[in-house]
């Protein structure tokens, strides 16, 4: 529908051009000592407008071609980032339905990516503990360090961890800490009530 109303547009516009160009028996003179050029207003104005026309097209063509190399950097980054938030999706339907040697190999596809990199470290460290692979989940845990945005949840998953191995003052250091963060929530004081059981407090 855009196209047709911008149809009637120029179609109009080349109307009104006409019958003003029709009325005009004006000339232009250029002179470039020592030439003289003579041409009739019309033939002016139609050069500049094409002149005009052929500039903005070149000048955009050549932002185009200077913004190329951003353009297909921002694409790749895009694909980048859709193929880590697809693994680390994987990477969680993996470990619920139990299928935890796959969840590693997803979580490590995510580390592509900063947004998804600590997440995907978390759910790894989960599934390395379910698998007793103790020196692969101390390694996936020290992998989710370095995202500053899942500390109150690396936090967590060590509290828990440490309270499944049984290392009980670890687990209550660790639960100490949250709660000074000011993370008291349900499942974080149920995890501090295991670890004060298993040391007899």
């Amino acid at each position: 529908m855009r196209w047709m109303v911008w149809l009637l547009v120029a179609f109009a516009a080349a109307v009104g051009l006409a019958l003003l160009m029709r009325f005009n028996h004006g000339n232009v003179a250029i002179l470039w000592p020592p030439y003289r050029i003579e041409v009739s207003v019309n033939l002016a104005l139609v050069v500049l407008a094409a002149t005009f026309a052929a500039l903005h097209l070149v000048l955009i063509g050549t932002a185009r071609a200077l913004g190329l190399p951003q353009r297909v950097r921002d694409y790749r980054a895009r694909r980048q980032h859709d193929a880590a938030v697809g693994a680390l999706r994987d990477s969680v339907l993996a470990f619920f339905e139990g299928r935890l040697a796959r969840v590693e190999r997803f979580a490590q596809a995510a580390q592509s990516n900063a947004t998804t990199a600590g997440p995907a470290a978390l759910i790894a460290a989960r599934s390395a503990q379910r698998m007793q692979e103790v020196a692969r989940r101390d390694r996936w845990l020290r992998d989710a360090q370095a995202d500053p945005g899942t500390a109150n949840a690396l936090l967590m998953t060590q509290a828990e961890l440490a309270v499944e191995d049984r290392r009980t003052g670890e687990a209550i250091e660790i639960v100490e800490k949250l709660h000074e963060k000011g993370a008291r929530h349900i499942v974080s004081l149920r995890t501090a009530l295991r670890a004060y059981e298993q040391a007899e407090r």
